[in-house]
């Protein structure tokens, strides 16, 4: 016996394939994601999940590739879970009636961006946005790894690289430490520091026997 189904080189906007989650504080989840074509350069795909707890989880995530310098992302969550404002216990969720969908409840925004400047460089912009300092921990599927603790920031950075020159500026708020080692609980944001880089790579000088670098 054999199956053959019909296979297109052309995006087709339809329907994904359905999957099952199981989430600590939520409990198993049904997601049926949904594929939107908005052109020949950009899509849309739509994924609510629902949760047996009776949580809803909506994310939205636009997508653009108009070339091959030009090109980002926009990703939207929305929950209706209202996470616990004792921070002494960073999982606590409040078990109060659910909200409406919307920001309302908790909500994350992670935008990326790229776009060529002049003929050789480029510029990235990266935005990354939470509701809560614990949203990443109950949805960390939202925000991707935590290895590297990141996911505890509101971060706003840009970066424009050139041939001789990078240019870089970010504005980072620390929105929670959860449990820090001094305290053993979360105090709340910590910190909100702007930063300003600006490299040069090495140059030969004097016949190419000595080369600068300049760095801050």
């Amino acid at each position: 016996p054999y199956y053959l189904a019909p296979a297109k080189s052309k995006r087709t906007s339809g329907i994904l394939w359905a999957s099952f989650s199981s989430v600590p504080d939520l409990g198993t989840g049904f997601t049926l994601p949904y594929f939107q074509v908005l052109g020949s350069w950009h899509d849309l795909t739509i994924t609510p999940t629902h949760y047996t707890t009776g949580q809803e989880h909506l994310g939205l995530n636009y997508r653009y590739i108009y070339s091959h310098d030009t090109h980002g992302e926009a990703n939207i969550f929305l929950t209706n879970r209202s996470l616990s404002t004792d921070r002494t216990t960073p999982r606590a969720a409040s078990k109060s009636k659910a909200k409406p969908l919307g920001l309302l409840g908790e909500w994350a925004v992670l935008l990326h961006n790229r776009y060529p400047l002049w003929k050789k460089a480029h510029s990235k912009q990266s935005i990354s946005l939470v509701s809560d300092p614990y949203y990443p921990i109950l949805y960390s599927s939202d925000m991707g790894t935590k290895t590297s603790l990141s996911y505890l920031r509101s971060q706003l950075s840009i970066t424009v690289p050139g041939d001789q020159w990078l240019a870089t500026a970010a504005a980072t708020y620390h929105q929670s430490l959860i449990l820090s080692r001094t305290t053993g609980y979360d105090r709340g944001p910590v910190a909100q520091l702007p930063t300003l880089g600006l490299a040069k790579k090495s140059s030969p000088i004097l016949s190419g026997f000595l080369s600068y670098e300049i760095e801050t």
